[in-house]
């Protein structure tokens, strides 16, 4: 006799199959996260674990379910509502990491937005997936066309077509995939490449010699050398300037004068060579970041332990040969090639030792080293005593430093070319812009 056929085990519910249990934790995880970046704790350390651990649920969530295979209708319904949900715990993820974590934000945005877009994907049919693939694909190698030509050529305009979508479409995305950099450099024309020089003093009053980044000599493979040019390439964001306020530039100026009486560092000879290039902001950030960890790696090699206690850096141009000095066979590493701008000593927390004059409103100023700026305030040390100075008080600021992001000239002396005027050595060897007395009210 025939056996009756078993009847099929029901499926569990939803909310309990193993991807939609890891996305219910995932999305937990991230509302705990936004729980503790509202609360103000001392460290980051908790919350930051807390949202690794969500994202990682949200990303196993996702595997485990389309390892599982995708049928046809209910399937993929139910696939992609538990990409939703997990692009929903990262969106959360991103929310709760703060200004603080920004890097961390930002990519938690992107994958947020990625999840749903791959939710779409599951969705819909195979044509239109197709389409929708082939028009991100698209999208991206227009964006490839936006990053070559939105920089204008020589003495010309770029095209207005590109500067708008450069502008309003993909600023954000090449930014991301960090497309922009190479392009821009290789368009229309290759610019010269920037450097980091330092130089780092210890304890015991020994100065380093100078330390460059990258460098062909050390470089283990040309990828090594290619990677610290995009490292110091981020120091290259400069202000125009035409943006530096006038009564500021004055000031500037005046002490640059006076510290060729005083240094005996004169300007450089040529005419065409720019003197003075202040970094923006991110560059700055980003010189104080390279001076925090190179004071924390640096070791001397005479003693161990003699601790460093200041850094100094350069962000340094290398010149390109011109047609008719390769002809002439120039040298293109000559010493005279470089254009070393002096971007500040650091101490070993990244502050700059220079005292800096913050102009507050109402006309009242407050001199001193900047210790710390948080999200609205800034402190500073004023005769070895904190002050706290809210930010929304500050109208500028003017480090006291005559030499701070000038050029320190390199050049052939102009009635000897045989001997190299290198002035550089002279800055290396000054003692450290620490005192108050050379500070000029502005």
């Amino acid at each position: 006799m025939a056996r009756d056929a078993l009847p099929l085990a029901e499926p569990p519910p939803l909310w309990r199959r193993p991807p939609w249990v890891l996305a219910g934790v995932a999305v937990g995880l991230s509302l705990v996260g936004l729980v503790l970046s509202s609360v103000d704790l001392s460290a980051d350390g908790p919350r930051v674990a807390v949202l690794a651990a969500s994202l990682l649920a949200a990303g196993v969530a996702v595997w485990r379910r389309l390892a599982a295979g995708l049928g046809d209708g209910d399937e993929r319904l139910e696939a992609a509502g538990m990409t939703l949900v997990a692009a929903l715990a990262v969106l959360l993820d991103g929310l709760a990491f703060g200004d603080s974590w920004d890097s961390g934000r930002m990519f938690a945005f992107v994958l947020a937005a990625f999840g749903v877009f791959a939710a779409v994907l599951i969705v819909v049919s195979a044509p239109l997936r197709k389409l929708l693939i082939s028009l991100l694909i698209l999208f991206h190698f227009g964006g490839i066309v936006t990053a070559i030509t939105a920089v204008a050529p020589q003495n010309q305009p770029a095209p207005w077509l590109s500067i708008m979508a450069w502008s309003h479409v993909y600023r954000g995305y090449l930014g991301f995939m960090y497309l922009n950099n190479a392009y821009h450099f290789y368009s229309p024309e290759p610019g010269p490449a920037t450097m980091l020089w330092y130089q780092v003093e210890y304890a015991s009053g020994k100065k380093s010699d100078f330390v460059k980044l990258p460098d062909r000599a050390t470089d283990p493979q040309p990828m090594h050398y290619q990677r610290l040019l995009g490292l110091t390439e981020s120091l290259n964001r400069l202000v125009p300037p035409s943006n530096i306020d006038p009564a500021s530039w004055a000031v500037i100026q005046e002490r640059r004068q006076r510290a060729i009486l005083t240094y005996g560092i004169p300007l450089h000879p040529n005419p065409q060579v720019q003197q003075y290039l202040q970094p923006e902001l991110f560059s700055q950030r980003m010189a104080s970041s390279y001076a925090r960890h190179i004071a924390r790696t640096a070791v001397n090699p005479d003693d161990p332990n003699d601790k460093v206690v200041r850094v100094r850096l350069y962000r340094v141009t290398h010149s390109i040969l011109d047609p008719a000095e390769v002809s002439a066979g120039a040298d293109p590493c000559a010493p005279e090639r470089y254009l070393p701008y002096y971007i500040g000593e650091f101490d070993t927390d990244g502050y700059l030792t220079c005292p800096t004059v913050l102009s507050l409103r109402g006309g009242r100023t407050v001199t001193g080293i900047v210790r710390e700026e948080t999200g609205d305030s800034v402190t500073v040390l004023v005769d070895g005593r904190e002050q706290v100075v809210p930010l929304a008080e500050i109208e500028k600021t003017l480090p006291s430093d005559p030499l701070l992001y000038w050029l320190i000239p390199i050049f052939k002396d102009p009635d000897n070319p045989r001997v190299v005027q290198n002035y550089l050595k002279v800055h290396a060897q000054m003692p450290s812009p620490t005192k108050l007395n050379e500070r000029v009210q502005p």
